[in-house]
C-alpha cells in the first residue's frame, strides 16, 4: 500500500488495518436489549422504579427477549 493511500484513511480506517483485534458483531438480540438501556437507566432515576420492573417492560417490547439472569448479567456488564 502506498503512502498517500495510508495518508487517505480514517483513523478508523487505519485501527482496522494495523490492530490485531477482531471486530464481532452481536446479535439482533443482544443488540435490542443494548438500545434499552439508555432508557432503563433514565427509569431507574424515578422513585419504586427496580431492575425487575424494567426487565418486566423489556419483555413486554421484546417477548422473546433475555430471562431475567441474562439481563441482569448483560446490564451489570
Amino acid at each position: 500500500m502506498s503512502l498517500d493511500a495510508i495518508y487517505a484513511k480514517t483513523d478508523a480506517e487505519l485501527e482496522l488495518l494495523f490492530s490485531n483485534t477482531i471486530v464481532q458483531s452481536i446479535s439482533p438480540k443482544l443488540q435490542s436489549l443494548y438500545d434499552f438501556f439508555p432508557k432503563m437507566e433514565r427509569e431507574l432515576k424515578k422513585v419504586g422504579v427496580t431492575v425487575y420492573h424494567m426487565w418486566e417492560q423489556y419483555l413486554v417490547l421484546h417477548p422473546d427477549g433475555f430471562q431475567s439472569s441474562q439481563f441482569r448479567y448483560h446490564y451489570k456488564i
